[in-house]
Parts: C-alpha cells; structure tokens; sequence
C-alpha cells in the first residue's frame, strides 16, 4: 500500500510538510461555516489527494510544487481527477475531492 492509496484502506502517515498542510486546514475548517460532516469529509478528501501528491512528488511526475504555484495546482488537480476516474471511482466521490480540493485552494 502506498501513501497515495485514496481507497478505504488503513492510511499511510502523511510527509511532515503535507501533515502540517492537512493540519492548518483541519483546524481553518473548524471556523468553517459548513456542517460537521461535511467538515470531516473534506479533511478526509484533502488527506488523499495530499497523499497522491506526495507520491507524485517522489515520482517527480509534478510540475512545480501544487501546493504554492497556481499553475502547477491547476494542472495536479485536473491530474488528480483522471486518477480518481481512472480508479473508477463514484461520480459523487471525484466531486467530494474536488469540493473539498477547491475549498483548500480557496
């Protein structure tokens, strides 16, 4: 299992800078004016794709670093997304990571 695995399987520990990403936007959500699930479901959604962008970033299959260049987290968010379609995932899934993604990069 890799730390990039977005399926329901036991999570991998997160990189320290992507763990302190997720950190900081857990506790932005918390003033949030969003339900409680749906909180919680974002958190979980920007851990996965947090964790595929690690995995991209030690494949150095990334252009930039998504996390502070707007070019280059357009074009992982849109990567992202064929990852999650290709996976074969839910329509209403690829649209809860790509809400929570959005509200991150908000």
């Amino acid at each position: 299992m890799t730390s990039g695995n977005t399926s329901r399987s036991r999570a991998v520990p997160l990189p320290a800078p992507h763990a302190a990403v997720l950190a900081d936007y857990t506790a932005a959500l918390t003033h949030a004016p969003l339900a409680g699930s749906t909180k919680t479901k974002y958190a979980s959604r920007l851990r996965g794709y947090l964790a595929w962008l690690a995995d991209q970033a030690d494949a150095g299959a990334l252009d930039g670093d998504p996390l502070t260049d707007p070019t280059a987290a357009t074009g992982a968010v849109r990567d992202f997304r064929r990852h999650l379609k290709n996976g074969r995932r839910a329509p209403n899934t690829i649209d809860t990571y790509l809400s929570a993604i959005d509200d991150f990069y908000a």
